[in-house]
């Protein structure tokens, strides 16, 4: 690339950039997502990935992310969602074909993406939303996010 993008980074190199998407970074590359997630495809399409940070896979040590549920943590569209674009209680059918729902707690202050399988005590909560990536956005969220 020569400079023309404003020298953005795309999702994978935004991720992998971050101290605390160390083992999220680890995932994308062993399920040859982060190939996916560099690309900016020429459809326009974009990317909202939720990236669980590493205190989320610490508090869910034993558990071994597949690549479904790496696929429950992205949705493609021709737009990207951002913080304001999520609505509570609204669903979005993530890359997998499954469903997660926004889950807005505290006056509406706090947002949580949610799988089926996440119980209400330890949503994964959107901790430092809206990092634009040039195909894409990225949040960080508190718990890893299972269909």
């Amino acid at each position: 690339g020569g400079g023309d993008d404003g020298g953005c980074l795309s999702i994978a190199d935004l991720a992998c950039s971050m101290d605390d998407l160390e083992a999220f970074c680890s995932i994308i590359t062993e399920h040859d997502m982060a190939t996916k997630l560099s690309e900016s495809p020429e459809d326009g399409t974009k990317y909202t990935v939720f990236a669980p940070n590493d205190q989320a896979f610490m508090k869910d040590s034993t558990h071994t992310i597949t690549s479904d549920e790496l696929q429950f943590h992205i949705y493609e569209a021709a737009q990207a969602l951002y913080m304001q674009d999520l609505n509570c209680v609204e669903t979005i059918e993530m890359m997998n074909g499954k469903d997660s729902r926004t889950v807005c707690t505290d006056n509406d202050a706090v947002k949580s993406q949610k799988g089926a399988s996440n119980p209400r005590s330890s949503m994964p909560e959107l901790v430092a939303a809206d990092k634009p990536a040039c195909n894409g956005v990225l949040h960080i969220v508190s718990a890893i996010m299972k269909p």
